[in-house]
């Protein structure tokens, strides 16, 4: 595998911040500067679903790929296809539904065939429209359970432990990461640090000496997979915990800084990897040439 300057960067409070999805300009700019100057790939790694918004934030940042839902799906951007598909089991995506209904509580299941909300509350539909800007919410409950690669429950907190331990008593295959104000289900053994390893082998990339960062319980898996690992300053105890490197609160240009970071931890290992291709280069080169002049050599004789 080759040394590749490629960052996996989480969207929530790490390029803007959450849940007001507010940016510092001076984010995006330096984001565009390290593409166009430092040979930098940059990948979206999100627990985002591949929401139009997410598409629009690719486009707009030059990211070639999104790893989408926790790593369930890993969209080219450019060629506009999915890399890598994954989904929970109908009959995870039932049990599960019923618990939400026992507790009479709000989350949406994402799936390749369309996105649904269960709720009863009004200003939970209303955020979570505008959050995830999108109104097309489909709502028949007997389709829910079919191609759903990602479930998001967002509880209130006297029942947020209860329905934790009620999801870990059906004993199903599946990864659960809770965070402050929501939780999230996805196939067993599918999240962030999988889908970046993943993509990292499709792009023959040393996850050594890519760079990864974020500010949640759900980019724990990515920072533990991939080499440089930066932990916002928004973050929680355990994730600063887990990354090896810190940088600035996101409307601090966090993403920013630590980016100009790994640009300068990596500039000898990607001199060192030049020299080696070129004396690699030079080795073929020659061989060919004796190669070649041995042939000629056997002609004359």
């Amino acid at each position: 595998m080759k040394i590749k300057r490629i960052i996996f960067s989480d969207v929530d409070g790490t390029i803007c911040s959450f849940p007001d999805k507010k940016e510092n300009p001076e984010t995006r700019k330096s984001i565009l500067e390290a593409i166009e100057n430092d040979n930098i790939t940059l990948v979206l790694n999100t627990g985002n679903p591949p929401l139009p918004k997410m598409l629009k934030m690719a486009h707009e940042l030059k990211a070639k790929y999104i790893i989408a839902a926790n790593g369930s799906a890993i969209l080219d951007v450019e060629n506009k296809e999915y890399l890598y598909e994954s989904e929970l089991s109908s009959d995870i995506v039932s049990a599960v539904l019923n618990i939400i209904k026992k507790y009479d509580e709000s989350a949406c299941f994402f799936g390749k065939n369309g996105y649904y909300m269960v709720t009863s509350n009004q200003k939970v539909k209303d955020f979570l429209t505008d959050f995830f800007e999108f109104p097309d919410w489909l709502n028949e409950d007997k389709k829910i359970v079919n191609d759903i690669f990602k479930i998001e429950i967002y509880p209130k907190l006297e029942n947020k432990d209860k329905i934790v331990t009620d999801i870990h008593n059906l004993n199903i295959k599946a990864d659960l990461a809770v965070m402050g104000m929501h939780m999230e289900l996805t196939a067993p053994g599918i999240n962030k640090g999988t889908g970046a390893l993943w993509l990292c082998n499709h792009l023959d990339a040393d996850p050594n000496y890519c760079m990864s960062i974020g500010d949640s319980n759900n980019d724990l898996t990515m920072l533990k997979a991939i080499g440089f690992s930066y932990a916002m300053d928004n973050s929680p105890k355990s994730v600063k915990e887990v990354a090896k490197y810190y940088t600035s609160d996101v409307m601090q240009n966090g993403l920013g800084e630590a980016i100009q970071d790994y640009i300068f931890r990596t500039k000898f290992d990607i001199l060192r990897q030049a020299n080696e291709d070129k004396l690699e280069k030079q080795k073929i080169k020659e061989a060919k040439n004796s190669f070649y002049r041995a042939k000629a050599q056997e002609k004359e004789l």
